[in-house]
């Protein structure tokens, strides 16, 4: 009776030790214990008033209101739907896309997003899409006031009108309608035509700003006043 009793409890010691031991039992215990970092990171809400308002050649900006979620993601496609940019910020309301293609449609949502604890992040429903389009790019050679001619006529020994005002980058063409050569000389020679036989004319580029007096050089009685502004 004692040697049975002996060996039913080292068989039981046995069948202990096994089960401890065990991978599997030791894996089971771990999976059971174990919380993935994602399952504890909540879902964020959905980016509401989200907007989007092309700001220049090259800048698109964003808006939406405000959440409580660890940050914003901004994705910017083309029209074929391809990606341009895709934007993760912790700014709570609004960002301004820069790096855009002037006169060029985009299409932009935005979606809020928690930090997990392995690094990664758990996103939100995106917000409606948006579609802007760039401004177009200025050109190089334009001008916000197109240059302009103004027109001065030497008519019996006189220069008409005697006063003119024009504006930087404006000519001032001179026709000599007597019937002797004249000219139209700065004092300071700042400009001087060349002597105008009757029926020419000259032209003259004003691209300085100042008063300037003027004369024929032939007949210092005529005398005219150019203003460029």
């Amino acid at each position: 009776m004692k040697k049975l009793i002996i060996s039913f409890l080292a068989l039981f010691v046995g069948l202990l030790l096994v089960t401890q031991m065990s991978p599997l039992a030791t894996v089971s215990a771990s999976t059971q214990h174990a919380v993935s970092p994602a399952a504890k990171v909540k879902t964020p809400v959905k980016v509401k008033q989200f907007t989007a308002t092309a700001t220049g050649e090259a800048t698109v900006k964003v808006t939406w209101k405000k959440h409580q979620a660890d940050g914003t993601q901004v994705r910017v496609v083309n029209q074929r739907g391809e990606l341009v940019t895709k934007k993760n910020t912790k700014k709570r309301q609004g960002i301004t896309i820069t790096g855009l293609t002037p006169g060029t449609i985009y299409k932009l949502k935005a979606r809020a997003y928690n930090k997990r604890g392995d690094g990664g992040f758990k996103y939100g429903e995106y917000s409606k899409t948006k579609t802007v389009t760039t401004s177009e790019a200025a050109a190089e050679d334009q001008q916000d006031e197109a240059s302009k001619t103004v027109d001065v006529a030497i008519s019996g020994f006189a220069f008409s009108p005697e006063t003119i005002t024009v504006n930087v980058g404006d000519s001032v063409r001179w026709t000599n309608n007597d019937s002797v050569t004249h000219t139209a000389s700065e004092v300071n020679l700042v400009f001087n035509t060349d002597p105008l036989s009757p029926g020419e004319s000259a032209t003259l580029l004003m691209d300085q700003a100042g008063s300037f007096d003027y004369f024929c050089v032939f007949h210092h009685s005529m005398t005219g006043l150019v203003i460029v502004e």
